[in-house]
């Protein structure tokens, strides 16, 4: 989105994992994520690559952070950083939560290594495709979605903003537990339906707004945010 509205492109993406949630795309209820299991975490490591494999697909290297937890096991990292590396991703882990800035520096150095690399950023629809077009390419080719199914006027709310020359890029709204839009499905499902509900126009962001299963977007600021009431005394505190 931010590419085709114009500055300068990315070099690298950082994309960030946790253990945890590794572990859940390999099966390990909530309540037991704290308890090791570096064999859960090679389970749902399909879950990263597939992330990287994003990244790559629009023609730039990835780079892995692993936003480490205390009661992560070394055994577990290790895994982590396997299944980055195989998937063609350097990982680092990223310690600024325990050590601040010196917790980070492993994965600054990381970056700059990357985006040093040669890339050039492939996009994955033309801009005056039609909207249907677009969201079904990326319903097919970010989230092996068998098919898209959809929802009441919104065929008929997309012509409308394509006669309105409204050509902008599609943002979609969706569950980010899983890369379908049921919130159940883990690891990297393939053939499911991808359901769009509501089309909205962001006009100012020049954005089509995508809606994608049981999905609740965060409201808009009021007329009279409440930083208006915030100000300084003379001695310069809050």
């Amino acid at each position: 989105i931010k590419v085709r509205q114009g500055g300068p492109e990315p070099s690298a993406a950082v994309g960030v994992t946790t253990v945890r949630g590794l572990k859940w795309h390999g099966g390990v209820e909530f309540k037991e994520l704290t308890k090791p299991d570096a064999d859960a975490v090679k389970r749902g490591s399909s879950n990263l690559a597939h992330a990287v494999r994003v990244v790559n697909r629009f023609g730039i290297p990835a780079v892995v952070a692993i936003n480490r937890f205390p009661d992560d096991t070394p055994a577990e990292v290790a895994e982590v950083k396997r299944a980055a590396a195989e998937a063609g991703a350097t990982a680092v882990e990223s310690l600024g939560f325990a050590k601040g800035g010196a917790g980070m520096t492993d994965l600054a150095s990381a970056v700059v290594e990357a985006a040093d690399r040669p890339s050039k950023v492939r996009l994955l629809y033309p801009d005056d495709a039609p909207i249907t077009e677009k969201v079904e390419t990326l319903a097919r080719e970010l989230y092996y979605a068998g098919s898209v199914e959809w929802g009441p006027m919104t065929r008929t709310t997309a012509r409308r903003y394509q006669d309105q020359g409204w050509n902008f890029p599609i943002c979609m709204a969706k569950t980010h537990l899983s890369i379908s839009a049921d919130q159940k499905l883990r690891g990297v499902p393939r053939g499911h339906v991808l359901p769009i509900g509501e089309l909205r126009v962001s006009a100012g962001a020049r954005q089509i707004v995508v809606l994608v299963g049981n999905i609740i977007t965060l409201p808009g600021l009021p007329g009279e945010p409440n930083a208006w009431d915030i100000d300084l005394t003379d001695d310069g505190k809050v």
